[in-house]
C-alpha cells in the first residue's frame, strides 16, 4: 500500500497551524507545515499563510483535532 501526504490546512495562519500541530503532536500525529510567501517574517507569522500536512492514514483524525482545536470554545464562567 502506498502512503500518502494529505493538507489538512491550507493558507491559514501561522498561529492557527501552529495550534493544531501542537495537538497533533499531543496525539502523535506526524505533519509537516510549510510556510507560504518570500520567506519573509512579519509580525510572527509568515506573510502568505502556511498549509499543513498528515500522512494520509491521519486525515480523518486530524480532521476532528483541528475542528476541535478551531471551533471548540473553551467555557470560561466560573
Amino acid at each position: 500500500m502506498e502512503k500518502t501526504v494529505e493538507l489538512l490546512m491550507k493558507n491559514a495562519s501561522l498561529l492557527d497551524v501552529e495550534l493544531v500541530a501542537g495537538a497533533l503532536k499531543q496525539e502523535g500525529i506526524p505533519h509537516f507545515i510549510k510556510e507560504k510567501g518570500p520567506g519573509g517574517i512579519y509580525c510572527g507569522g509568515a506573510i502568505m499563510g502556511a498549509d499543513l500536512y498528515v500522512p494520509g492514514e491521519c486525515l480523518e483524525t486530524a480532521m476532528d483535532i483541528a475542528e476541535d482545536v478551531l471551533f471548540t470554545q473553551p467555557d470560561i464562567r466560573a
